[in-house]
């Protein structure tokens, strides 16, 4: 029997485009028999040249598999309907056409004609078809993507989120599989490792914010398992289980009867309760001894702890993982996490670490450009950036910057009792980060650097002559906090640029000020929005 695959045009593919479903009746319900359709062409066989001519006149038919003729056979027995005409024509139009069922492709029907006598359709079933060598190879190439087979007598239980679509572009379709699945391959390759381990556990807990690709992920495990399958092994199918099952469906018990592996997703776990107890009613190994296992995706983890009196246990092999065991039912689950909140805990971390962590976490950070003197008889001017920084207190006007360690800044605040606090805007942004150098005791940054120096007002220590605001200090106080000393100053003298005054106050866009980040990351300003402080009696109205 020849097939024959129509690719879509490459230049014209566009988002929303899904490739062909593959199904398979995986159940045996006797008295649930979904139907199935097949549309022939009765006048198809009739050619002049190459046109052919009447292919427009269909014929469709419907039907329904016998039970348990696909496994014993292998090959799909449809009993049709309604009477089907005695016309050779209309069994000839028939062959060769595809069996829908639920809008997937279960089967092309075989051999019609020899059969009209029985009024019986025999269709070779779509896994036959993938398994044929070279069959899964061309839908690949065609497609994009390895085919899948999909539960079609299970489609009423299932929703659509987690199929892959043909895209061109990741961009236009984030459940693409054209474009690999990137960034999480580690997780990637634990549930893979999940779906067949022989650990009694049952159910795989992947959590994490909106818009971290858990979708995208649960459906990758099921993509290489079904590849797998086309490879000689037992195929996996897979789907995402709806909150309810549709009308008509025989309901969550039938997810036991498969006779394939079955991965079964639930998305928005936390608020799909039905769905989620379907799911954890899941087993793994089941009644045909095939495997049923459940994935759930979450946002929240501890959302799901309370539905399910789920308390947490070490795996006994000694594994990394987490089973949860539900004191009312025993269910086993495998907790994942994705991009998940994770605890870090000063006291067992290496104080340096935990610094990198903070200043990656508290940004952006003014940054206190702090020129100071050195005292008599070297009185060289020295400048460092401290992005530790910022207002003190208001009346009297006091000024703190911090200074990790013992430096040169702090030596000479406490040694002369002034310093300058330079503002540092977008233009100083080499010469600022220069002056951050570790420099031995005794050298300028002032002329290490070649940055132009103008005197102070009140103070010693000179200001920038660059940097469009200079706050002059005298030393208030200082406080020593374990490897580090904040320094408060009283601020005696400000001297602002003319040019980035509007209406006699700075103004942000004329400023352009930098900030710190984490690593050696720096800030600019953005975008900048105003937004009126809401008085009480504004609010209450």
């Amino acid at each position: 029997m020849d097939a024959a695959l129509v690719r879509a045009d490459e230049q014209v593919l566009g988002t929303g485009l899904s490739p062909v479903r593959w199904g398979e009746l995986v159940c045996e319900f006797a008295a649930h028999r979904p139907v199935c359709t097949l549309t022939g062409f009765p006048n198809g066989m009739h050619r002049e040249g190459p046109t052919p001519r009447g292919v427009d006149e269909s014929k469709t038919v419907d039907g329904r598999i016998k039970p348990g003729s696909g496994e014993r056979s292998k090959l799909y027995m449809l009993e049709l309907d309604d009477a089907p005409p005695d016309s050779l024509e209309f069994w000839r139009g028939v062959s060769g056409a595809a069996v829908f069922c639920n809008d997937m492709v279960v089967g092309l029907t075989y051999s019609a004609a020899d059969r009209r006598d029985q009024k019986i359709l025999l269709a070779v079933p779509s896994v036959r078809l993938l398994a044929a060598r070279g069959f899964a190879r061309a839908v690949a190439q065609a497609s994009g993507m390895p085919p899948q087979i999909r539960p079609a007598d299970l489609d009423s239980l299932f929703v659509d989120l987690a199929d892959p679509q043909m895209s061109s572009s990741h961009l236009l379709d984030p459940r693409s599989r054209v474009v690999p699945l990137r960034g999480k391959a580690g997780a990637l390759e634990d549930l893979r490792d999940w779906c067949t381990t022989t650990r009694l556990t049952d159910v795989a807990l992947v959590t994490g914010t909106g818009g971290v690709g858990k979708t995208r992920l649960a459906a990758e495990p099921a993509a290489l398992l079904a590849e797998q399958g086309a490879q000689g092994d037992e195929s996996w199918i897979h789907g995402t289980l709806a909150d309810r099952p549709r009308a008509g469906s025989t309901g969550y018990e039938a997810l036991g009867r498969s006779r394939h592996p079955l991965l079964v997703v639930v998305d928005y776990a936390e608020s799909r309760g039905a769905a989620r107890r379907a799911c954890g009613g899941t087993s793994k190994s089941s009644q045909r001894g095939r495997v049923a296992a459940g994935m759930v995706l979450s946002a929240p983890a501890v959302e799901l702890v309370q539905p399910w009196t789920l308390l947490r246990i070490p795996l006994l092999d000694g594994a990394a993982d987490l089973v949860l065991r539900s004191a009312t039912d025993s269910v086993g689950c495998w907790w994942i996490l994705i991009d998940m909140r994770i605890d870090f805990d000063p006291a067992a971390m290496d104080s340096s670490a935990f610094y990198k962590l903070l200043t990656a976490v508290v940004v952006p950070r003014p940054i206190a450009w702090v020129s100071t003197m050195s005292a008599p008889p070297l009185l060289t001017a020295n400048l460092a950036p401290h992005s530790f920084f910022t207002v003190a207190c208001t009346a009297p006007p006091i000024v703190q910057f911090t200074s990790v360690g013992r430096k040169d800044t702090l030596n000479n605040v406490e040694a002369t009792g002034e310093f300058v606090v330079n503002f540092v805007s977008e233009p100083l942004f080499e010469q600022v980060n220069a002056t951050a150098t570790n420099f031995p005791p005794g050298v300028g940054e002032f002329e290490a650097v070649g940055i132009e120096q103008e005197p102070s007002l009140l103070v010693k220590p000179p200001r920038v002559a660059a940097s469009p605001v200079a706050l002059e200090c005298r030393l208030h106080s200082t406080l020593c906090l374990g490897n580090s000393t904040v320094v408060f100053g009283e601020v005696v003298h400000a001297v602002v640029n003319e040019d980035v005054l509007v209406d006699g106050h700075p103004e942000m866009r004329a400023l352009r000020p930098l900030s710190r980040l984490g690593k050696d990351e720096w800030g600019t300003t953005g975008e900048i929005r105003d937004l009126a402080r809401i008085r009480y009696e504004d609010w209450k109205a």
